[in-house]
């Protein structure tokens, strides 16, 4: 878990350092405030993470997994829930967000429709992170992250030569899609439960 959570450090600067050796301080601050606003989309998902984590721990500690199912898909609703609208917010009028900002900002747009697209994606998910680490798949998940961590360095490190900070952005965005999607598809054939809220089809 340990080294979970210092991959997942690692992944949140490989983007801003990628993108500081290849481009301008400029670019680089514009870029920073994109990937800033994208993240606060995350905080319901975070406050979410901190109290679900132990509740987790518990059910499948008793072998309640009936609960253990309802923890992780109501987790991914009202993390998905709650976020939408500012997800919304952002892929409407990302242009006049960043306004906000001063005019300059205003070309890291496409940076923050990016962004907020991974971020979405992640919000889906739940907190599927959790449930892995929870449930003593921590080291599958820990695989899954080292992966991620090397696609974003490749990814980035490629893109970012083509389309500068919009290339970057992507790079981020994929690897939180991969990671995400993987931990999903292991989280379902593992423990038989599928975090991602889809309205209608979640029950």
């Amino acid at each position: 878990m340990f080294l979970s959570s210092s991959t997942f450090l690692a992944l949140t600067w490989t983007d801003i350092i990628v993108l500081g050796i290849f481009d301008t301080a400029k670019e680089v601050g514009i870029y920073q405030v994109a990937i800033r606003l994208a993240s606060l989309t995350s905080l319901f998902l975070q406050a979410i993470n901190s109290s679900l984590a132990p509740k987790l721990s518990e059910s499948y500690n008793n072998k309640d997994f009936s609960k253990l199912k309802l923890l992780a898909q109501s987790g991914s609703k009202y993390a998905l829930l709650l976020s939408l609208p500012l997800i919304g917010i952002y892929l409407i009028w990302p242009q006049e967000i960043l306004s906000v900002f001063g005019k300059e900002f205003v070309a890291g747009a496409a940076c923050l429709m990016i962004l907020t697209f991974g971020q979405f994606i992640n919000a889906s998910s739940g907190s599927v992170g959790f449930l892995l680490q929870m449930t003593n798949y921590e080291k599958i998940f820990r695989n899954i992250i080292l992966g991620t961590l090397v696609l974003n360095i490749v990814l980035s490190l490629i893109l970012v030569q083509i389309f500068g900070k919009e290339g970057v952005a992507t790079a981020s965005m994929i690897s939180m899609v991969v990671w995400n999607i993987t931990s999903v598809i292991v989280a379902k054939k593992k423990l038989n439960i599928f975090t991602i809220y889809i309205p209608l089809l979640s029950k």
